[in-house]
């Protein structure tokens, strides 16, 4: 029931190079993993017109000031 086992496990020598390979494939951060920045004033011209429409409508207070703190 004691059986004793090697901290380092059996790899087969002929995918050394394989496993390399993917070791660094796996360490490196894949190209796509960050979107494109959107500039700042885009998100200014989605919110503004809403926070007027919903000041026009009589909207919680509480909600235009989050709005307000989004665009800040």
């Amino acid at each position: 029931m004691n059986r004793q086992t090697n901290a380092e496990p059996h790899r087969d020598p002929r995918f050394s190079d394989l496993y390399r390979a993917e070791s660094v494939r796996m360490c490196r951060p894949p190209a796509h993993a960050q979107p494109p920045e959107l500039p700042p004033s885009r998100d200014a011209a989605v919110i503004l017109p809403l926070l007027l429409l919903l000041m026009t409508e009589g909207a919680d207070r509480y909600l235009l000031l989050a709005l307000l703190y989004i665009l800040m």
